[in-house]
C-alpha cells in the first residue's frame, strides 16, 4: 500500500513538471498575440487573426488533453506564421484606413459602442468587410467600403454625443407628452422643444465644442421641468378653484421676501410688477454703493500707507500727504468727468487700483466679425475724449468673448476686435503708438455667468484699461 502511494506521488510530481514545461511553450506566443491585439490586428487583418486564433485554440486543446508536445508545437508554429504573414497587411491598413481608424477612435471616445450600439456595430461590420477585401488584394473596393465605415462611425459618434448631452431633456419632454403638458403649459413646453432642437443643431454644427449645446440642453431641461410644474399647478386649480388664490400667493411670496430683505415696501395692489421693479432698483443702488465703498477704502489705505512711510520725517510728512490728497482729488475729478460722458447702456467706468477700466458695453460687433460699425462712431468719440481727460496715460485695449465657440477661435476673434479698436483710435487721434496696446483674452476672463444670455452678452466686451504712466 505504501509503495502504491509513493508511485502515485511520483507520477503526480512528474505530471506537474510536464505541465510546467508544456505551459512555457505558450509564454512567447501569448506575448506575441497580446502585441498583435494591441497593434489592432483583429481590425486590420481579420482573416490572418482568425487563422491565428483558431490555431491557438487547437494548441490549447491539445495541451489540455495531454497530447504530444510535437503536436502542440505544430499549432503554435501555425499561430506564429499567421501573425507574421499579417505584418505587411497591417502596415498598409494603418495608412489606407487612417480615416476609418480616426473615426472609430472618436466614436469610442464618445461612448458610441454603448450609447449608439446599433450604428456602431454596423460600422464595425463595414470596417471588417473593408479589411477582409484588402487582405484579398482588392484595395480599390476596400477603400469604398472603408468610406462607408467612416460615415457610420461618425454617425454613431454624433448620436452618442447627442445622447450624452440631450438625454435628460429628451426624457423630460417625453414625460411631458405622456402627461398632456401641451394642453396646460403650451408656451413653456414649446420653449423647451425649441431649446432642445437648437442644442441638437449646435452639436451637428460642431460636435467637439459642446459648451453651447450643453447650455441649451440644460435650458431645455429646466424649461421642460417648469412646464411639468406649471401643469401640476394648473391641474390643481382646475380640480379646486380655491387653490387658484393659493397658487398666486405662493408665486408672489419670493418677490415679497426679497423686497423685505432689501427694505423695499412691497406693493401688491397691482400684482408683483411694481415691487419687482423697486427691488431691482434697490439691488442696483446697492451695487453702486459697494463700488463707492471699495473706492473709498482703497483711497483710505493709500493715505495710511503714505503716512506710515513719512512718519520718520516730519518736515516731509505734510508735503507727502498733500501731494497724495491732490492726486486722489485729480483722479476723482477725472472719474466724474468720464462718468458724465457715458450713458449706462454705453459704458461702465470702474476704478481698480491705479487704473480705470472703461467697459464698453455699448460697443458691439457682428457675429464672428471684427469690423467696427459706422454707428459706433459717437460712442468711440466719447472714448477718445476719455483718453484725452487722462492725459499721458497708457491704454490697453482688451478683447473678450463668451464661452461659445472653440477656445482658439475665441482667442483669435478677441485679438482681432481689440486690434480693430486700437487701429481706430490711432487713426482718429494724435496718439503715440507706444501708448496704446491691444490684447485678446478670448473666453478666459468672464465677468458674468456664461449660462445665461445676459451673462454671455456682458462677457462679449471690449475693455479699455487706462493706467497712469510711470515716470
Amino acid at each position: 500500500m505504501r509503495l502504491a502511494l509513493l508511485v502515485t506521488a511520483l507520477l503526480a510530481t512528474g505530471l506537474v513538471i510536464a505541465d510546467s514545461v508544456d505551459e512555457s511553450l505558450f509564454t512567447k506566443i501569448d506575448a506575441t498575440m497580446a502585441q498583435a491585439r494591441q497593434d489592432q490586428m483583429p481590425l486590420l487583418a481579420p482573416l490572418a487573426w482568425d487563422k491565428a486564433t483558431q490555431a491557438y485554440a487547437r494548441a490549447r486543446d491539445n495541451f489540455e488533453h495531454n497530447r504530444p508536445q510535437i503536436q502542440i508545437t505544430k499549432y503554435i508554429d501555425e499561430v506564429s506564421a499567421a501573425l507574421t504573414s499579417a505584418t505587411d497587411t497591417m502596415r498598409l491598413g494603418r495608412v489606407s484606413f487612417e480615416a476609418a481608424l480616426t473615426s472609430r477612435a472618436n466614436a469610442l471616445s464618445a461612448g458610441a459602442d454603448k450609447i449608439a450600439g446599433r450604428i456602431y456595430t454596423t460600422a464595425e461590420e463595414q470596417f471588417r468587410k473593408a479589411a477582409i477585401t484588402q487582405e484579398r488584394g482588392r484595395s480599390d473596393k476596400a477603400q469604398a467600403q472603408a468610406a462607408e465605415a467612416v460615415q457610420s462611425y461618425r454617425t454613431a459618434e454624433l448620436e452618442a454625443i447627442k445622447g450624452a448631452i440631450l438625454r435628460d431633456a429628451r426624457h423630460l419632454l417625453a414625460q411631458a407628452d405622456e402627461e398632456n403638458v401641451e394642453k396646460f403649459a403650451p408656451q413653456t413646453l414649446e420653449q423647451a422643444k425649441a431649446s432642445l432642437a437648437e442644442a441638437d443643431q449646435a452639436i451637428v454644427e460642431d460636435r467637439y465644442d459642446t459648451d453651447r449645446a450643453r447650455l441649451l440642453a440644460k435650458q431645455a431641461k429646466e424649461q421642460a421641468s417648469h412646464a411639468l410644474h406649471l401643469t401640476a399647478q394648473i391641474q390643481a386649480v382646475n380640480d379646486d378653484n380655491r387653490e387658484f388664490e393659493a397658487v398666486l400667493l405662493r408665486a408672489e411670496a419670493p418677490v415679497v421676501d426679497i423686497a423685505n430683505a432689501l427694505s423695499v415696501t412691497p406693493d401688491l395692489s397691482n400684482g408683483v410688477a411694481s415691487t419687482a421693479a423697486a427691488t431691482l432698483a434697490a439691488v442696483k443702488a446697492g451695487q453702486h454703493e459697494q463700488a463707492q465703498t471699495r473706492l473709498e477704502l482703497y483711497e483710505r489705505d493709500e493715505r495710511i500707507a503714505a503716512l506710515e512711510t513719512t512718519l520718520g520725517g516730519l518736515s516731509s510728512e505734510t508735503f507727502a500727504l498733500n501731494t497724495l490728497l491732490a492726486e486722489q482729488q485729480e483722479r476723482r475729478d477725472q472719474l466724474l468727468q468720464v462718468e458724465k460722458l457715458f450713458d449706462p447702456s454705453e459704458a461702465e467706468v470702474i476704478r481698480t487700483g491705479n487704473s480705470v477700466v472703461l467697459r464698453l458695453v455699448g460697443l458691439s460687433f457682428g457675429s464672428g466679425s471684427a469690423t467696427i460699425k459706422a454707428d459706433e462712431s459717437a460712442l468711440l468719440s466719447e472714448v477718445m475724449r476719455t483718453i484725452e481727460i487722462f492725459g499721458d496715460a497708457l491704454i490697453t485695449v482688451e478683447g473678450h468673448t463668451d464661452s461659445f465657440g472653440g477656445d482658439e477661435l475665441n482667442l483669435e476673434l478677441s485679438q482681432r476686435r481689440a486690434d480693430a479698436v486700437r487701429a481706430y483710435l490711432l487713426a482718429n487721434m494724435n496718439l503715440a503708438a507706444y501708448r496704446i496696446s491691444a490684447l485678446g483674452y478670448g473666453e478666459t476672463r468672464p465677468i458674468a455667468n456664461n449660462e445665461t444670455a445676459e451673462g454671455r452678452a456682458r462677457n462679449r466686451r471690449i475693455d479699455l484699461v487706462i493706467s497712469r504712466s510711470v515716470d
